[in-house]
Order: structure tokens, then sequence, then C-alpha cells
């Protein structure tokens, strides 16, 4: 008996309480085994494996440890202490999610502040709503005009392009700011 002890303290394969309870046969592990629903065999096996001090065998054989009910779950909001009750949990954690590109938008217009007077490879324009986009294309261009509309677009592979004026060049660009 205090082998079967000792040996189920050192591997931690069978509960110890099981053991000194059942005068060291494995029914009760038997019986939860044969439990049909899982939540209710679970609860067996947890009131089955309470943890027990074991400080010498005769301690052991001496005080049989009772079997005590399941521990209580943790309450949600110890468990997620960054959600908030108005916030909905479908939503919790998306923040590192990127929207679909469906939700975004294709096009931008806005007017380039101040004159152009060439275009030429790293080249920033800054545009009336604070961005500022730089030139990525290789291709120099002496277009030149004052003020003009930019038109910003987004292909299909996420490069985005500027157009300026109506009839002006077209380039590869990319925000910086």
């Amino acid at each position: 008996m205090i082998r079967k002890l000792l040996l189920a303290a050192a591997l931690g394969s069978v509960p110890i309480s099981a053991i000194a309870a059942d005068g060291g046969s494995s029914t009760l592990m038997a019986a939860c085994r044969i439990i049909k629903t899982d939540a209710e065999r679970l609860a067996c096996y947890d009131r089955l494996v309470e943890p027990a001090a074991v400080a010498t065998p005769n301690a052991v054989l001496a005080a049989p440890v009772a079997a005590s009910p399941p521990p209580q779950p943790i309450a949600a909001s110890a468990a997620q202490p960054n959600a908030t009750a108005a916030e909905p949990a479908s939503n919790f954690g998306a923040e590192a999610v990127r929207k679909p590109k469906s939700e975004e938008p294709t096009t931008l217009v806005a007017k380039v502040v101040g004159d152009v007077e060439g275009i030429r490879r790293d080249q920033i324009f800054l545009l009336d709503n604070g961005q500022r986009w730089r030139v990525l294309s290789d291709n120099d261009s002496d277009y030149a005009a004052d003020r003009p509309i930019a038109r910003i677009e987004r292909n299909v592979i996420g490069t985005y392009w500027m157009r300026l004026g109506d009839s002006g060049p077209s380039f590869k660009v990319r925000r910086v700011q």
C-alpha cells in the first residue's frame, strides 16, 4: 500500500486521494470513465484530483484527503481585464485586424499645396488635407502647374498612382505622412 502511494505521488498519474479513499483500487477512476457527458465526467475527475499535501507516507495513510467540490470558474471580468461592458465581445482584439480592402476608399482627390515645377523621384507632394506623398517612379517629368488637383488611386495589388490635373502625368507614389 505504501509503495502504491509513493509511486502515485511520484508519477502523479493516479490521484492520491482516490487511492487512499478506495483502499488502493482504481474503482473511482473507473466510475468517472463510464460517465457519458463531458461536463459530468470532467467534474468527477476534478473531484478526484484535488491537491493533496504529501509530507510523509504516514501522513497520507493517517489522514486521507476528502473529496471537495470542483473549483469555481474564474469570473469573465477577471479573465479579460481589458474588455469593457460597452465593447461587444466580437470586437475584442480587432484593433490589430486590418479592414477588408472593400471598406477602404480606392480614390483620393485633393489639391497640391504650392506650385509644381517638374516631377522627380523622391519628391514629396504636400496636399491640402495634410497628407504627404513621395514619388517612387523613376520617370522624370517637366510638368508645371499652380496648385493642381491630385487624384490618387490604389490599384488591385495595392500600389498608389497619382495623376496631376486632368491631362498631367501619372506616377507611382507612397504616403509618408
